[in-house]
C-alpha cells in the first residue's frame, strides 16, 4: 500500500523506505532516452546521492544506481564542503569537480548614506 504525503513522495509498507518523486524519475529517465553523454550537477546538497536506501555496497535495485545507471555524473562541489562530496561519489559515482568560494570582503557604504543611516538610528533610539 502507497501513503501520499505532503512532501509529495510516496511511501510504501516495505522495507524499501520512501521512493522518489515520479517527475524526478521521468526526468532521468528522459536524459537516458535522449542518449546525454553526461549530467552535470552544480551547487550541493544534490538529490540523487540522498535517496533512501544502503549507504555503501550499492546495487541495481538501490535508487541513486538505478536512476543514473550509466551515465557519467559529473558534480560541481564546493571546496570547503568535502562530506557531501564523498556521499555524491559513495552514492551515486560523482566525479567531482572542486572549486573555491570567492573570497568575501565587507563593501561599505557611500559616505552620504552611511552618515544617513546612522542620524536615522540616532533618531530611532531617542523616540524609543
Amino acid at each position: 500500500m502507497l501513503h501520499f504525503g505532503k512532501s509529495d513522495l510516496c511511501y510504501p509498507d516495505s522495507l524499501i523506505g520512501t521512493i522518489p518523486n515520479i517527475y524526478y524519475c521521468a526526468g532521468l529517465k528522459c536524459v537516458r532516452d535522449m542518449q546525454a553523454d553526461a549530467v552535470l550537477h552544480f551547487g550541493t546538497h544534490g538529490s540523487l546521492e540522498f535517496m533512501p536506501g544502503k549507504q555503501v555496497g550499492m546495487s541495481d535495485l538501490c535508487y541513486p544506481d538505478s536512476l543514473i545507471g550509466t551515465i557519467p555524473n559529473i558534480y560541481y562541489y564546493a571546496a570547503n564542503n568535502p562530506s557531501e562530496a564523498t556521499i555524491a561519489k559513495r552514492r551515486s559515482y560523482a566525479n567531482t569537480i572542486s572549486y573555491l568560494t570567492p573570497p568575501a570582503e565587507n563593501a561599505g557604504l557611500y559616505k552620504g548614506l552611511k552618515v544617513g543611516l546612522a542620524g536615522c538610528v540616532v533618531r530611532l533610539y531617542v523616540v524609543k
